[in-house]
């Protein structure tokens, strides 16, 4: 079994199409999952408010899908950019699986820090206006 999959894996890597072709679809959609794979892990354990730590994991992801296209196509076999893929997906899944994610402590942090006043709320009609203090289009009735 082993030897035929060996000679599967030569016969890909020798195909001149088929190839850089796995390659791409490596890339696009493998980088992909793995990038928000690490997204969620990294939403879910950063030691962050939530929408401070969803926004750096959203803007490392980026930076995750870069790493993990270059990673595939700057390996030498398809079977090591396969296996550069698989790894840290392997990681980032056993992270969210231990990681507990929202608890109700850290929703009751949440509330505390609306409450003091750190997360700005619009309320009544300044909400409603456009830039510059300037009333929208839709103020017009009031």
């Amino acid at each position: 079994m082993k030897t035929l999959c060996r000679q599967w894996v030569s016969a890909l890597e020798r195909h001149p199409r088929l190839n850089p072709g796995l390659r791409i679809l490596m890339a696009i959609f493998g980088g992909y999952g793995v990038a928000w794979l690490g997204a969620m892990a990294l939403a879910t354990g950063l030691p962050l408010s939530r929408p401070d730590a969803v926004a750096l994991a959203v803007m490392l992801a980026f930076v995750l899908y870069l790493l993990f296209v270059l990673w595939v196509f700057a390996t030498a076999t398809l079977l090591r950019a396969a296996s550069g893929l698989i790894v840290p997906a392997l990681l980032f899944g056993t992270w969210l699986f231990f990681t507990p994610a929202a608890t109700p402590e850290a929703a009751n942090a949440a509330r505390t820090d609306r409450a003091a006043g750190e997360i700005p709320q619009a309320t009544g009609r300044a909400g409603r206006e456009g830039r510059g203090g300037r009333p929208s289009a839709d103020d017009s009735d009031l």
